[in-house]
């Protein structure tokens, strides 16, 4: 029988917890008046999403296998909506590259065999990053991954990017190419890489996708895909978070626990992101996500 998943009001912040964001680098969290006894740690949300999947149950062992196989606070999570259900993206960070300590094999041997795949990575490849997929399907295979997604450098462009490829058992082949800009000084750019695209506004016009709102973070990341472009705003608040929700029409359910317990979640920052694509004048959001260390 699967673990009951944890209450996620018990994932408290301890002293020492670090401030990382989706790409593993450390941030300032904000100013809080709620006790640091208080305060929910970013993997508080990913416990309400497993309550709310199929087979959540046994993806939260999953969860705290990579825990005490790596270490807490080593992963991240994405916690995606896709045709209105919830799935889960898992990135493990190594900026060694090919003098890694988590490789791909050793990862999945610290969990115990709980995941396991038959993709094939050659460790020559000098990755800082891959992720794999979690989902009700997984869950119930118990744990074999077609896949994993490397991600790789992409040395002397004019602005910090990167490649995604993904490998299973006998192909390698190009996913994606991501591209960050600061989000306070490089508008301009941002908005000149938004419309210089296939799947970018035809009409001109940024706003429906470059969301105001969100605007004001660290980070922008725009990421170019076979079917779809996506748009990342990294270290918003909670309140931006909440229109971010309220944006792509997140469940009820979800959006209450947020807002329920939106004090004790202030003190930290959010990165989220929509893939979409431009038809007949208008974006069709394909994919959303909100990320976070665990």
């Amino acid at each position: 029988m699967d673990r009951e998943i944890d209450d996620p009001l018990g994932e408290r912040m301890l002293a020492g917890d670090p401030f990382l964001n989706y790409c593993h680098w450390t941030y300032q969290p904000v100013p809080s008046a709620v006790p640091a006894s208080e305060r929910l740690r970013p993997s508080s949300l990913l416990l309400e999403v497993l309550r709310q999947m199929e087979g959540g149950g046994w993806l939260f062992e999953t969860i705290r296998a990579i825990q005490q196989g790596v270490g807490t606070h080593r992963c991240v999570y994405g916690v995606k909506r896709v045709a209105e259900e919830w799935a889960i993206e898992i990135y493990v960070y190594d900026y060694r590259r090919r003098e890694r300590v988590v490789s791909v094999d050793r990862f999945f041997r610290a969990t115990g065999g709980r995941l396991r795949t038959a993709a094939t990575v050659d460790e020559a490849i000098p990755y800082f990053m891959f992720s794999f997929d979690l989902d009700a399907r997984l869950a119930a295979e118990r744990g074999t991954l077609e896949a994993v997604h490397l991600y790789i450098g992409n040395p002397r462009s004019d602005v910090s990017s990167g490649v995604a490829y993904r490998v299973d058992r006998q192909t390698t082949r190009l996913e994606n190419f991501y591209f960050f800009f600061d989000a306070r000084q490089d508008a301009d750019g941002i908005e000149q890489k938004l419309l210089c695209s296939a799947f970018g506004p035809q009409d001109g016009s940024v706003d429906t996708i470059y969301r105001r709102a969100l605007r004001d973070c660290d980070t922008i990341c725009l990421a170019n895909k076979p079917h779809s472009d996506t748009i990342y705003f990294s270290g918003i608040t909670v309140d931006q978070l909440t229109d971010f929700l309220a944006w792509q029409q997140y469940p009820e359910l979800f959006v209450r626990f947020v807002s329920d317990h939106r004090d004790r979640l202030s003190h930290l920052r959010y990165d989220v992101g929509v893939d979409y694509r431009w038809q007949d004048g208008r974006p069709v959001w394909l994919k959303s996500g909100l990320y976070g260390v665990f």
